[in-house]
């Protein structure tokens, strides 16, 4: 059984930023659309790098290997362990999006 998660949207308010240094400050560009949780750490990211991140650790568990991931986000570029065992999300983030009345 894998605990990795691949969440295709948030649906609740923007994610708050943790204590780590990766999301300290987050970012106000509108480019950053993706947030990949990992760890207890949040990054954010663009869309084609979350993607790309995905899909390299989608291939990563399902061969049941461990390897270090590269993420390009926000604040620079950060390996992220990757293993079957490891608990992760790749989340688009959703902002200003009003319901209709």
């Amino acid at each position: 059984m894998h605990r990795v998660h691949f969440l295709p949207s948030a649906t609740s308010a923007a994610p708050q930023p943790t204590s780590s240094s990766a999301s300290a400050n987050p970012p106000t560009s509108a480019s950053y659309t993706h947030t990949v949780h990992h760890a207890g750490n949040q990054y954010f990211a663009t869309a084609e790098m979350a993607e790309i991140f995905r899909a390299h650790a989608y291939e990563i568990v399902e061969r049941g290997h461990t390897e270090l991931v590269p993420l390009l986000h926000h604040s620079g570029v950060d390996l992220l362990l990757i293993s079957p065992q490891a608990n992760f999300a790749v989340v688009a983030i959703e902002i200003g999006h009003l319901e209709a009345s």
